[in-house]
């Protein structure tokens, strides 16, 4: 294959590790958990509307783009990389701005405000979701506040939290489309390639961490072109790799 594909799909399974939790920044009106910020969605099973947790789209994309900003520097030696984007260094051009021709390597790739990224992400939905929207509802803790000073319970700081269980197995696709030069391309997606084969060193959500269990790449590794996108397909390698040697 000569010429380079406008798409490249990942399919990517994982388990967790521990027990997973992450925010979304509000509570629900009603609820029997205290602190109830998991993400939930309704998906239809056998003609059955099932309500299960599940990992947002932002999430996995946002620890993504943490872990690329950690890596561009080796990758793109000398040229600036932008950590976060702040709204005052917005405003003020110290970050990435696309009017001004301004565009990091992980802005480029991820997106800013004004300039869509190249890649899109999925929630993770559960494997099994039947099994895990029974098992949500034994998976609420009890929590307490300890005063730093007495080193005692403080009065009236007692609530519940609820968690996505341990070894819960979870399912995402990631999509890179290829929109520039093979050179830069190349790059790019060895970038994001880099930044999958991280995930499972870095925090998901509330200290949570996970396993990459699968990964499925369309088109598949034997159609992508060697000579056009080399250390990508030499990326996709080892992370396909790595994903089998724990199997």
């Amino acid at each position: 294959m000569s010429s380079l594909p406008r798409i490249i799909r990942f399919k990517v399974e994982f388990k967790t590790l521990n027990m997973l939790q992450v925010g979304r920044g509000f509570s629900e009106a009603y609820s029997s958990v205290d602190n109830p910020q998991l993400t939930y969605r309704y998906i239809m099973d056998s003609g059955t509307v099932i309500r299960v947790p599940v990992i947002p789209a932002s999430t996995l994309k946002g620890v993504l783009r943490v872990i690329a900003t950690r890596i561009a520097p080796y990758l793109y030696p000398g040229q600036r990389i932008c950590a976060t984007i702040q709204l005052e260094d917005y405003e003020e051009g110290e970050c990435c701005n696309p009017a001004k021709g301004s565009v990091c390597p992980v802005c480029r790739v991820f997106g800013t405000r004004d300039l869509p990224g190249k890649i899109s992400v999925s929630d993770a939905i559960p494997k099994d979701p039947v099994k895990l929207s029974r098992m949500i509802e034994e998976c609420i803790y009890t929590h307490i506040r300890l005063s730093r000073y007495t080193q005692t319970v403080v009065r009236g700081a007692l609530w519940t939290k609820q968690y996505i269980p341990l070894y819960t197995p979870f399912e995402f696709k990631l999509e890179y489309r290829l929109c520039g030069d093979p050179g830069t391309e190349d790059k790019d997606l060895t970038l994001v390639i880099r930044s999958l084969r991280m995930l499972p060193y870095e925090r998901l959500g509330r200290a949570g961490l996970v396993q990459l269990t699968k990964v499925e790449v369309t088109p598949s590794l034997n159609a992508l072109p060697c000579n056009k996108l080399p250390n990508a397909v030499s990326e996709i390698e080892k992370l396909l790799g790595e994903v089998r040697s724990r199997e």
